[in-house]
């Protein structure tokens, strides 16, 4: 017969896996009542530095997503709709109910249901913050004669809203965006940040 310590360290140890995987799965998936995460089309996510294939449909926090030449649809918690452009790279961050993807290059719709949850896109310039909206936002990287990526992160983020009204905090100001307005936002090469109507 096992001494008491070990019965009850063995117990304690049973009862902290179960604590972890519960919070695990929370954190990745959300509650039980939490819509799972859907993404549909021409995808690769990348988890860990890995390519995933046969869990691309039921993506994680913090995956990278990558489009290739067709477009795909990701829906988050029941209330976000993203479509993703071909040869778009963004990754999934944030909670249940305070949704943020990190767009990284390309160009993404979102369409937000109002007072469902809070909707963040962040980008090399700054954070996009919405609660109920639809509007496009696209991050460009300008090249120089060669081809080649301009030195200094040089970026270029475009946000046209179609609907609802977008907050910013972008390339050094903030403000907001309502339907209708286009804004466009600048890194240049020089480091220096600029704001400017299309």
């Amino acid at each position: 017969k096992r001494p008491r310590w070990v019965q009850a360290a063995t117990w304690f140890a049973v009862a902290a896996a179960c604590v972890v995987s519960i919070f695990a799965g929370w954190y990745f998936l959300g509650p039980p009542d939490y819509p799972q995460a859907r993404l549909v089309g021409d995808v690769k996510v990348i988890r860990d530095a890995q390519p995933v294939v046969a869990t691309a449909s039921e993506p994680r926090r913090g995956d990278v997503i990558r489009t290739g030449e067709q477009s795909a649809r990701f829906s988050l918690g029941g209330y976000c709709e993203l479509l993703i452009d071909p040869q778009t790279e963004l990754s999934w961050q944030g909670a249940p109910k305070q949704e943020v993807v990190e767009l990284r290059r390309g160009k993404i719709s979102s369409k937000i249901t109002p007072g469902a949850g809070d909707f963040r896109c962040r980008t090399p310039l700054g954070t996009l913050e919405v609660l109920g909206t639809e509007f496009v936002t696209e991050v460009k990287f300008p090249q120089d004669t060669k081809g080649e990526a301009a030195v200094n992160n040089a970026a270029i983020v475009t946000v046209f809203v179609i609907s609802g009204t977008v907050g910013f905090d972008m390339a050094g100001t903030s403000g907001t965006l309502a339907a209708g307005e286009t804004k466009i936002f600048e890194k240049l090469a020089s480091g220096a940040d600029r704001v400017a109507d299309p």
